[in-house]
């Protein structure tokens, strides 16, 4: 329904309404996004991303907890835990050359 832009350390935006510049990591896997485009009568729009861990890139939420603030929940390799990872791959990962 709308495109949703996330460029870390630089800017967010949902179709061509700022969500607002990278500001700051709230807690580890917490990204946070302020001071975007004013909302008619309120805030200015803001956006928080938190990660989860997922074998790909993906965005697969987006909420709005409190007007023209959003939460955008993505998955990312690089929010699993090294204890997340011995499980799903105990020997480490498969190298090109291994067999499946």
């Amino acid at each position: 329904q709308y495109k949703w832009e996330l460029c870390f350390f630089a800017k967010a935006k949902q179709d061509d309404t700022s969500l607002g510049k990278w500001q700051k990591w709230e807690r580890p896997g917490v990204g946070v996004f302020a001071n975007g485009d004013q909302c008619w009568g309120g805030p200015q729009r803001s956006l928080r991303v938190l990660f989860h861990c997922g074998p790909n890139e993906e965005m697969y939420d987006v909420l709005e907890p409190s007007r023209c603030s959003y939460e955008a929940h993505v998955r990312h390799p690089a929010a699993c835990t090294q204890e997340v990872l011995q499980g799903v791959w105990p020997n480490g990962p498969r190298m090109p050359n291994e067999e499946l």
